[in-house]
């Protein structure tokens, strides 16, 4: 980790405490391990959902598991005033014939769609919401014309790079991919790869004006228009993984 965050910094990008701010740029950042005091991962359900569901002080609060959002439906006047959906076809104590069989619960104030960058926008197409073009096709009636939604989705580059390192096995991911442990071992063993994703070091990355025009033209286009006056919108993510994954 130290010798990645020397060699950034050395070629003009200085470590970061945070890059998670939403507004640093161009710098290195140390990956956590771990986010709770027990020395363990987390996901918002465990750390928000879970609890409030289990205090006692949240009667209204109702989670409905193993069903899958179909579209958000939207009132007379464009306002989202409801969800629909369908059982997931996860869900063991329901026949076929059932997850076809859309249900719906209304919002009395407020509808958050949050499903991620790849959920979120089908989510939005199939309401209505995006481009016009691509719903028209879909057979969509169009609720507002956005033509951003589902669009510029970019690839995950990977690149491998083999090396030889001082680190103890538990601080790779190396023995769980090249088989020298199984899953089920380190489970019994409680092994501490188990605890975290294996990721050292994380960068947010804008290219510098030499780098831009080198690209050509066509890259400098599309730089003017969606990036040069947004200086907290990095242009590209990196996550370093320790372990060697062989294809």
């Amino acid at each position: 980790m130290n010798e990645v965050l020397l060699a950034a910094e050395s070629v003009g990008y200085p470590e970061i405490k945070d890059l998670q701010d939403l507004d640093s740029n161009n710098g290195f950042s140390r990956w956590l391990r771990t986010v709770s005091p027990e020395g363990r991962r987390q996901d918002s359900a465990h750390t928000f959902i879970h609890p409030l569901l289990q205090d006692g002080k949240h009667p209204n609060l109702h989670v409905l598991v193993e069903h899958q959002v179909v579209r958000v439906l939207f009132d007379n006047q464009k306002r989202a005033s409801a969800v629909e959906f369908v059982v997931s076809q996860f869900h063991q104590d329901v026949p076929p014939a059932a997850e076809q069989l859309t249900q719906a619960v209304r919002a009395r104030k407020v509808v958050v769609l949050s499903a991620g960058a790849c959920g979120s926008p089908l989510i939005l197409e199939r309401s209505g919401v995006g481009n016009p073009d691509v719903l028209a096709r879909a057979g969509v009636p169009i609720v507002a014309n956005v033509p951003g939604v589902g669009h510029d989705y970019q690839d995950h580059n990977l690149i491998t790079t083999v090396y030889k390192t001082s680190l103890e096995p538990c601080e790779t991911a190396d023995e769980l991919f090249s088989g020298r442990i199984t899953t089920e071992q380190a489970i019994k063993e409680g092994n501490k790869m188990l605890g975290w994703n294996g990721t050292d070091v994380a960068s947010k990355i804008r290219p510098k004006d030499s780098d831009i025009a080198a690209m050509g033209p066509e890259f400098q286009a599309a730089w003017d228009r969606d990036f040069r006056n947004n200086p907290n919108k990095p242009l590209m993510f990196t996550g370093m993984f320790g372990g060697y994954v062989c294809f």
